[in-house]
């Protein structure tokens, strides 16, 4: 079984980091401020490549993000994050 199949604790752990994110995701949004909206995305792929490295190594890293590639291209993120910022007017 590779990391990314133990879906359980990956959705629990998914929701977990979802839900501490959304608040400053809809502050950025809020505040218009398209570049920090932008930049959310790379600096958090970079921090789990380095959460990943230190866990299980360079390799271990390397095979994860090779993992995802095809389910990215799939589309199997798309609208992921559908509802996740939540503007009151």
């Amino acid at each position: 079984m590779t990391i990314m199949e133990n879906k359980d604790t990956n959705e629990r752990v998914t929701q977990a980091f979802l839900k501490a994110i959304t608040s400053v995701i809809t502050e950025f949004h809020l505040e218009g401020d398209a570049e920090a909206l932008n930049k959310i995305g790379p600096t958090l792929l970079t921090a789990g490549i380095m959460v990943l490295t230190k866990d299980i190594g360079r390799d271990g890293a390397a095979r994860v993000v090779a993992e995802l590639a095809p389910r990215i291209q799939r589309g199997d993120f798309d609208g992921a994050l559908e509802g996740l910022v939540r503007v009151e007017h």
